[in-house]
């Protein structure tokens, strides 16, 4: 599964992707730390990513073997 371009935008230039790096390469490569670094209410918080977004990025990160940071209602938190 692929992340849509809405996601990865707001992951790109989000309100952690300082964590994934400084550049947007480095921030590309490490784009399941910046989407861990977030909670489902930040996500939320995000402009341009509601509901339907955060569920895909909630999804991508099961099938990766990760899940967003503790708190939150979402359906795939996992813990």
């Amino acid at each position: 599964m692929r992340l849509k371009r809405r996601a990865l935008d707001q992951l790109l230039q989000g309100r952690h992707a300082h964590k994934g790096g400084r550049t947007l390469a480095q921030r590309a490569r490490n784009l399941t730390t910046i989407a861990t670094a977030y909670s489902w209410d930040e996500l939320l918080a995000e402009r341009g990513i509601g509901h339907v977004t955060a569920l895909e990025v909630e999804r991508w990160l099961a099938l990766n073997g990760l899940h967003l940071r503790q708190a939150g209602p979402g359906p795939f938190r996992q813990g």
